[in-house]
This record gives C-alpha cells, sequence and structure tokens, in this order.
C-alpha cells in the first residue's frame, strides 16, 4: 500500500480502506483455517498427547488477552495471519475478533495513509524518521509490558 500512496496521496484514504477491507477478510479465512484444522486434526493431536487440559487452560489464557493479541498483530511486525489462525484455533468470539482487526488494521492503514496524504513524496522520509522509530519501540515495550507483567 506505501508505493501507491507516495505515488498517489490523494488515493491514499481509498487505498487505506480497500487494505483494511481486505485484510480483515483474510483475516476471517485465516481464523476459519484455524478452526476447522483444530476441529479435523489438532484435536485429535492434543487428545493423543494427553495435553486436552494444558490445551484448554492456554485458549482460555489467549481469548481472555484475545483483543490485546489482535490489536499488536494489527499494528506490529507481529504475524497478524499467526494470531488469526490461533484465534479460530481458540475458539475466540467472532464479535471480538471483528472488532480488534477492524480497529487495529483502520489504525495502521489509516496511519500511513494520513502520512502519505500529508506529506506526499516525503512520507518516505518521514517514516524513516528516527522520531517516529523511536515512539514505535516505546509503543511496543509498553504493549509488551502490560501483556506480560498486568494481571488485573
Amino acid at each position: 500500500m506505501l508505493p501507491l500512496c507516495i505515488a498517489r496521496p490523494n488515493r491514499s484514504w481509498r487505498y487505506a480502506s480497500i487494505a483494511t477491507i481486505s485484510s480483515v477478510l483474510g483475516g476471517f479465512a485465516g481464523y476459519a483455517i484455524g478452526a476447522l484444522a483444530f476441529t479435523t486434526v489438532g484435536s485429535n493431536i492434543v487428545a493423543y498427547y494427553g495435553s486436552t487440559e494444558e490445551f484448554n487452560n492456554l485458549t482460555t489464557q489467549f481469548n481472555s488477552a484475545g483483543m490485546e493479541w489482535i490489536l499488536l498483530a494489527t499494528i506490529t511486525p507481529l504475524p497478524y495471519k499467526l494470531v488469526t489462525v490461533t484465534s479460530g484455533v481458540s475458539g475466540m468470539s467472532l464479535y471480538v475478533f471483528l472488532a480488534a482487526s477492524l480497529l487495529g488494521r483502520f489504525v495502521g492503514y489509516f496511519s500511513l495513509a494520513a502520512i502519505c496524504w500529508r506529506f506526499g513524496e516525503q512520507a518516505k522520509a518521514v517514516m524513516a524518521s528516527s522520531a517516529i522509530r523511536s515512539v514505535a519501540l516505546a509503543i511496543l515495550i509498553l504493549v509488551g509490558y502490560f501483556l506480560i507483567f498486568d494481571n488485573t
């Protein structure tokens, strides 16, 4: 999306809309793959190894922080595909999945679109600046801290 937005900044909002919708639709495909693969194959593997209780505990923990995981994956380099498949495997609520995916992808893509729309050709330099990288790193550290250490 970024090269398109830089080439035609006046179309940045359209590109961000298409990217957001397409990504969330792809997320539903990942969710379905996780849900179907687990139902047909994965549950048998978990049962074979006698890990049903541990797996149930893991899915409960993932679902309790699932929205945070999806938001993190939609705005960071963490693979969104991995989280979508995991969401399907864990049986996360589709409503939570949809809300988090839409919100996170919207923020990510429309932030890039806004920078391209505002700065045009200079957007590449703006995004490469150390200030933006520093802010992104600080956000990642903050989110990571709350995911790891916040048990409330």
